[in-house]
């Protein structure tokens, strides 16, 4: 059981709003098994985690737009790197409930994905604001904030990139709990090893939090996918902190966790020449995923997960159970350019991020 719907049966509230698909599957990957000789390797998957959109937003998304509704705001504004599946997320589902969107999106990166993204975020009905680099967008951040303050009438919501913040981090304690229930049925005690990316911050914080809750032995292998000034060791111990604070104020029993070295690693032997760069491995590990299980990957977070993945299953001779985590939204979002016809200034961005 989510220690969240036991600590609400005892007054305390951390508000929650309704729209993921959970539990999302465990499922064993069987022609992995074969592969390597293997008897526990599993896919979690978050990739079908909403209807609208799925990956490893849903669940953070849930706990910000409660906490959005219960401060009266009107408008969210959320950021990222320009395609980012996050900004993407925030939008469908904050629209979707009732909130005016805007995305604060910076840099320049190369790819179809950028480009699908952008036209999504369009689409969806957001404001799109663009900027060169992250330190314009941080300089014009409280000029934003006041000019939908006084648009609006009221402050908007600020979510940080990724969802990541302590309420944001909730989403995947519940995560955990819901993974300690599958394990459980499966006869699984561990140990277990986890492999998700390490962008910012928010899943992996939230995961290894709720496994130490949930008693499941294992730990967290929290691949590399973005620069260590976005997302580092001592950043996440921060997190971890704040986030353990918040959750103490709901039930005193988290006051006794104690994070400790063996509960996660970083591994930041995939992240190659930077952000965004797919590698040889992380090729390898995509196409080895689409053959053996027919399961669609990306080269900039969920594939660099996935080379560590198929890097600790070859290099290590033990049957512990190792388990992916696909972050990956695998739920098909159509969409026909004509719907809403795209500015001047768009389009130029689309070309200069082909």
């Amino acid at each position: 059981m989510s220690l969240f719907t036991k600590t609400q049966e005892y007054g305390l509230n951390l508000p929650k709003i309704n729209f993921g698909n959970f539990p999302t599957p465990l499922q064993k990957l069987d022609s992995f098994g074969k592969k390597f000789s293997r008897s526990y390797l599993y896919v979690k998957c978050d990739n079908c985690s909403g209807s609208l959109y799925g990956g490893n937003k849903v669940r953070k998304l849930e706990y910000l737009l409660a906490d959005a509704q219960k401060q009266k705001a009107k408008r969210l504004i959320t950021s990222g790197f320009i395609g980012s599946n996050h900004a993407l997320a925030t939008a469908l589902y904050g629209i979707n409930n009732g909130f005016s969107v805007t995305l604060t999106l910076f840099g320049i990166q190369k790819g179809d994905y950028v480009c699908h993204n952008l036209i999504a975020d369009y689409q969806s009905g957001a404001d799109i604001v663009h900027y060169e680099s992250f330190d314009q967008y941080q300089q014009d951040l409280p000029r934003l904030l006041e000019y939908y303050e006084h648009l609006d009438g009221t402050a908007p919501y600020l979510i940080p990139a990724g969802g990541t913040s302590p309420i944001g981090v909730a989403g995947y304690v519940n995560a955990a709990f819901e993974l300690k229930t599958q394990l459980d049925t499966l006869n699984i005690s561990g140990p277990v090893k986890i492999f998700v990316p390490f962008g910012t911050m928010g899943t992996v914080a939230g995961l290894i939090i709720g496994l130490k809750a949930s008693g499941i032995n294992s730990s967290v292998i929290a691949v590399s996918v973005v620069p260590s000034f976005v997302a580092s060791k001592k950043a996440l111990n921060n997190l971890l902190t704040d986030s353990i604070s918040l959750f103490t104020t709901l039930d005193l029993s988290f006051s006794k966790i104690r994070i400790v070295d063996d509960d996660y690693t970083i591994d930041n032997s995939q992240f190659g020449e930077g952000y965004g760069i797919s590698t040889e491995k992380t090729d390898q590990a995509i196409e080895l995923f689409k053959q053996q299980e027919s399961i669609t990957l990306d080269p900039v977070y969920s594939g660099k997960a996935a080379a560590s993945f198929v890097d600790h299953i070859v290099n290590n001779d033990n049957n512990h159970c190792y388990i992916f985590w696909n972050t990956k939204s695998s739920v098909p979002f159509t969409h026909q350019e004509n719907i809403r016809p795209m500015p001047e200034w768009l389009l130029k961005l689309l070309e200069r991020c082909k």
